[in-house]
Order: structure tokens, then sequence, then C-alpha cells
């Protein structure tokens, strides 16, 4: 990999930049990828970063983006899509495997990391096969055990750390989002192409708000309000 500046389009974020050497698409999307996990993790662990490339795997920085390192390339299937941190632990990284976009690469399941992307385990959400997809995975923020992650076979939940997955709505959210609300962590938001879903209850049950959005891309964001 190559570094350079790269113009903060976004505000001021402070990112470090990326030249990927395989292409300036994928330079992109690493960056943008960047720039939203940045802002969530910047408060806890100003120097830890991890970008997530749908074709490239997962990569992790350790000082603010100045220089990277591949935690990915010996596993099985290197696609990364979605990447949880736990709260507490920064060691515990779980990552929803796969090119959610273009399928270029397919998914495994979610996988887990407990020393901090050294070495990786499968979870109970674990997929055989090259037909399956998975997207956006998040953590409770109060309760790091809980997780979701949006895949084509539904959305689904652990309680456990992943050690067991039960769907809580089919269909398929792959190519979607899944938010938490802000400060409150008993409502989540879920859009697909067809639908837009809320849960009040800590995601036990979602309830559809509109099941008619015909879309070939869905997405969303929650502010606190």
């Amino acid at each position: 990999m190559t570094f350079d500046t790269f113009v903060d389009w976004y505000g001021t974020w402070g990112l470090r930049a990326a030249g990927f050497v395989v292409g300036t698409y994928i330079a992109f999307v690493a960056t943008v990828i960047f720039r939203y996990f940045q802002g969530v993790w910047r408060g806890k662990w100003p120097l830890e970063n991890c970008v997530g490339i749908g074709i490239g795997g997962i990569w992790k920085s350790i000082d603010a983006g100045m220089s990277w390192a591949p935690m990915s390339d010996n596993l099985p299937q290197i696609g990364v899509s979605g990447i949880a941190i736990d709260p507490t632990n920064s060691k515990i990284i779980y990552i929803a495997t796969g090119d959610k976009d273009t399928f270029s690469t397919y998914s495994i399941g979610v996988l887990k990391s407990i020393d901090g992307g050294v070495s990786w385990n499968t979870t109970g959400l674990t997929f055989t096969g090259v037909s399956y997809a998975s997207g956006d995975i998040i953590i409770n923020p109060n309760d790091p055990k809980i997780l979701f992650c949006a895949t084509n076979d539904g959305l689904y939940k652990t309680n456990d750390g992943g050690d067991t997955w039960y769907q809580v709505v089919p269909g398929s959210f792959a190519k979607g989002s899944l938010r938490y609300k802000p400060g409150n962590a008993n409502t989540i938001y879920a859009v697909n192409n067809t639908g837009f879903f809320r849960s009040t209850d800590g995601g036990s049950s979602f309830t559809t708000i509109t099941s008619d959005l015909n879309s070939t891309r869905s997405l969303l964001d929650v502010t606190p309000a």
C-alpha cells in the first residue's frame, strides 16, 4: 500500500489518507469507510482504526492512519463489508465477511477476533456455499455481547458474543443499513430495498414501518433527535 494526504471532502475528521495501489476506486471506498468508523471510535481509541474492503479484507492502523497492516490475508475469505469493535475492549473485533455491493467475494458469515485481529475464529453465524452476502454489523453500546448482522438471508441477532445467532427479520438486508438510535439501545432501525423497519425492544422484534420502497439501494443513518 502507498499513502498520500487525501483531500478532506467531508470535514475535519483528520483522515491520514490512502492511495491503495489496487486502484482509485478501492482507495475511495476505503476512505469513506475509514471516515465512518473513525467517527465512531475516535473518542475511545484515537490511534486505533480499522478499514474493511469488500475485495481487500480488513486493515488496521495503530498510529492514527499513518501506517496500515492487513489482518485477514490468511482467512478463507478476505472480503469485509462490516466491522464492529467491542466498546469496552478494542481487542475484540467482529467482521461481516464478503462483498455486499458487487458480490466479488461471498460471505462465510461473521468472524471474531479476541486479540486485536491477530487471529480469527468462526462464530455461530457461518455460511457455506457462494450465494450469501453480509453487510452492516452493529454492537450494543451498553452490552457488547449483543450484536446484529444484516445479511441477504435476513437480520440476525446474538446475545452471547457471537456463539449463537438467530434470525429476527427474514429478507435480504445485506445492501441495506442497520443502526442503533444514539443514546437509546432499545431502538434499532433497519432498511432494505423494499422496506423500513424499527425495533423498540432492543431487537427482540421489529415492526414494518413501510414495505413499498421498491428501490435498488436504500441507506439510512440516525440522529439522536
